[in-house]
């Protein structure tokens, strides 16, 4: 977390990745690198930048048009800032603390086929429900994420949009 013993950290990530899908195929490979700073013990600030190529091909003909507008390989770019609150007593594990994380992209600003925005806000509380007397814990997790893009869906590749889905508890007001 620390770049040569100052309040300074760095990152650099490479990947490639295929999946194969039933109704497409995917192959992305890019770069990501960030510098990021400590505010004290709690608070840490991100500056990230990434590039991506995204292709899509093999697409199954009743997909929606949508998915036929990113066929074949584009090119994503991105910017982004993001602050952290971290209070969790154990970096891998914790059972005590919450950590919330609040961040805006901006995909476009180097370059690239796409132009829009993503907001990012993220949280987790955990509590210890109960202790063995081996000193393990049952842990009780609550998250919270929400993502907002305000551009319009034809702005922004059916491969970065939001959408709901997974296996958890969900709530809507």
């Amino acid at each position: 977390p620390y770049l040569f013993e100052s309040e300074y950290s760095g990152s650099a990530t490479v990947f490639f990745s295929t999946r194969d899908y039933r109704e497409f195929d995917e192959r992305r490979y890019g770069a990501r690198v960030g510098v990021g700073r400590r505010f004290g013990t709690l608070w840490k600030g991100n500056i990230v930048a990434r590039a991506e190529s995204i292709d899509l091909s093999n697409i199954e003909p009743d997909r929606p048009v949508d998915v036929f507008e990113v066929e074949d390989q584009h090119s994503l770019t991105g910017v982004g800032v993001e602050f952290t609150r971290d209070t969790t007593n154990d970096r891998f594990r914790p059972w005590r603390g919450n950590h919330v994380s609040l961040g805006v992209e901006q995909v476009g600003a180097m370059g690239g086929d796409f132009d829009f925005t993503h907001f990012r806000y993220q949280s987790a509380a955990f509590f210890a429900v109960s202790e063995t007397f081996l000193g393990y814990h049952t842990v009780l997790k609550l998250t919270n994420n929400i993502d907002y893009i305000p551009q319009a869906k034809d702005s922004v590749p059916t491969y970065e949009r939001v959408h709901l889905g997974g296996n958890s508890f969900r709530g809507f007001g």
